[in-house]
């Protein structure tokens, strides 16, 4: 039996192996060709250029934004430091390259699967269900090779549940305290984590009575979302629109929000099963994960799954009320993925996780949401001019100055982002939309500004006595003043 479970383990290490291997296969591109510099995604590209300004600087010199927003306290933009922290740290020790990402999300996955399978004991048979349950879901790889910090969300979200779980069996303090941390941590980045203080706090209700140990796990859950709120409003700089809503304080509102969302969201899972939008893919599954919890609670009479259910019944309204059904579905995304993967291990009926495994294989290796699911091939000759460019860039661009706005380039939105790798180390970029750049060319903060070659803001700026200081690939890059 042991052999076994070390064969199992062995299983859990190499599988973010096979599956990356597998992924570029069916993408044609080989490991040393990738680059997230040839992204598709926009988001990537921001999370790379902070990470990177916090190593080099210890923070951005200039401000990141949405129409020249910016934090109340620090200089970032749109996302929790949180979960920056651990990219800057692999970042400070290794170096930070377009591969440093890659390579951390390709380790966390090893590590997060070998303690799973070690910890809950995995029999080979249920490893090469939870391995087939990670190599059949192309999203998960595909967000491998990204800046994005999905894999290092889903990884400690599976480690939450793994300790939470063994704190369920055994009733060891450190079991809850190993919880409470991955807890905590989970809600800095993304504050709804710490809904699942509610399951914490029942366990330790059942295993000690009333007293100081569910004191205690509500004070962490407080915490925790204190913790969020506090990151929100002050580090974050104002989105293009509210990036959440409070507008559902009216029970109005709220219950047509909630009639919305899920009348969407029926919609997308329809599209899903047409292999036509991943988005529903993140619905099914997370809606399969229920059923199971709720299959728990009335068919072995477990009240322990109780809280659970409940948890996953307040997400996706929350979601809704707070983001839209099309925003609030990527939140899901670790919540169904790792559910169905720990779901797996507790299932008692082959029947469902073969349902588990169709589900996955069939919504995203079949989808043709292709912007979810697939790579782009590296353009060898774009990233050599991104790096040409990054160190004349560096030369002409001054960052001694102590005002943050004489150390910051807007993004006109309509400009190629990728481009955008080559702004200098440090400085801040602050997305803009094209109307807000209309009506502000004028009256802007940013010394500098990034345009399309030929666009509209370039000609703009252009007419404005913008100083044209350098030009590559799809981009001119202006002084303002």
């Amino acid at each position: 039996m042991k052999n076994n479970r070390y064969v199992a383990i062995g299983l859990a290490a190499i599988t973010p192996i096979l599956g990356c291997i597998l992924f570029l296969l069916y993408n044609g591109i080989g490991f040393t060709e990738y680059s997230i510099a040839c992204s598709q995604w926009n988001d990537e590209f921001t999370y790379y250029k902070q990470v990177e300004a916090i190593i080099a600087y210890g923070k951005p010199l200039g401000f990141y934004g949405f129409n020249e927003s910016h934090a109340l306290w620090g200089n970032l933009g749109g996302w929790s430091f949180a979960i920056h922290l651990p990219f800057v740290l692999i970042g400070k020790i290794f170096g930070w390259t377009y591969t440093t990402p890659v390579i951390f999300n390709i380790v966390i996955s090893i590590i997060g699967l070998v303690a799973f399978a070690a910890i809950m004991k995995l029999t080979l048979k249920q490893q090469l269900v939870v391995s087939g349950l990670w190599l059949g879901y192309s999203v998960g790889l595909r967000y491998i090779f990204s800046a994005s910090p999905e894999v290092l969300i889903c990884v400690l979200f599976l480690m939450l549940l793994t300790f939470m779980y063994r704190y369920y069996k055994t009733g060891a303090a450190y079991w809850m305290i190993l919880s409470d941390v991955c807890l905590f941590y989970l809600s800095l980045m993304r504050g709804y984590y710490a809904a699942f203080v509610l399951v914490l706090v029942y366990m330790a209700w059942e295993k000690h009575g009333f007293g100081h140990k569910v004191i205690y796990q509500v004070i962490v859950g407080a915490a925790s979302a204190l913790g969020y709120a506090l990151i929100i409003h002050y580090c974050l700089a104002e989105y293009f629109s509210p990036d959440v809503t409070i507008d559902w304080v009216n029970p109005l509102i709220l219950l047509k929000k909630e009639a919305v969302g899920a009348l969407e969201s029926l919609n997308y899972m329809w599209q899903a099963l047409q292999l036509q939008s991943v988005r529903g893919s993140w619905y099914i599954i997370y809606l399969f994960v229920g059923i199971f919890v709720f299959y728990k609670i009335f068919k072995d009479k477990r009240k322990g799954y109780i809280t659970a259910a409940l948890v996953w019944f307040i997400l996706p309204c929350a979601l809704w009320a707070i983001y839209n059904s099309k925003e609030g579905c990527r939140h899901l995304m670790a919540c169904g993925f790792i559910g169905i993967i720990f779901m797996s291990v507790l299932a008692r009926h082959r029947w469902i996780n073969i349902v588990s495994l169709v589900i996955v294989f069939f919504t995203t290796w079949l989808s043709a949401d292709s912007f979810y699911t697939d790579l782009v091939k590296p353009d060898q000759a774009q990233i050599e001019t991104v790096a040409e460019a990054q160190a004349e860039l560096t030369e002409l661009i001054s960052l001694d100055s102590d005002d943050e706005w004489d150390n910051t380039i807007i993004w006109s939105l309509s400009t190629y982002f990728n481009d955008l790798y080559a702004v200098p180390a440090g400085m801040g970029i602050n997305c803009c939309e094209d109307e807000f750049l209309i009506e502000n060319v004028g009256n802007l903060n940013s010394k500098y500004i990034a345009t399309m070659n030929g666009d509209t803001i370039d000609a703009l700026v252009e007419a404005y006595g913008g100083e044209l200081i350098y030009s590559y690939g799809q981009t001119n890059i202006y002084k303002l003043r």
